[in-house]
């Protein structure tokens, strides 16, 4: 068996990413990112991508790049960003 290693795993950071952007969705879009995310973490450790610190680094910097883009604020008002959904081709959040 080859062990392939990298840190911060980058296969965790954006899922991770992801699953905080479902939470902004809905509840339920968050549960099932959440499952993927616990799948993942699985994933890469069983076929021996990552090990378990990666994987915590990956999903650290995923939370890091998710609070940099949602942690500053104008005058009390979130940043706005556009969010693609089926009612509307875009709307700003």
């Amino acid at each position: 068996i080859y062990l392939i290693s990298g840190f911060p795993s980058l296969h965790m950071a954006v899922v991770s990413y992801g699953t905080l952007m479902f939470g902004r969705v809905g509840r339920f879009a968050f549960w099932i990112s959440f499952l993927f995310l616990i799948l993942t973490t699985l994933s890469t450790l069983y076929f021996a991508w990552h090990y378990l610190i990666d994987d915590l680094g990956g999903v650290l910097l995923g939370y890091l790049v998710w609070f940099s883009l949602f942690s500053s604020s104008v005058e009390g008002k979130p940043k706005k960003i556009m969010f693609f959904n089926r009612k509307k081709k875009a709307e700003i959040l």
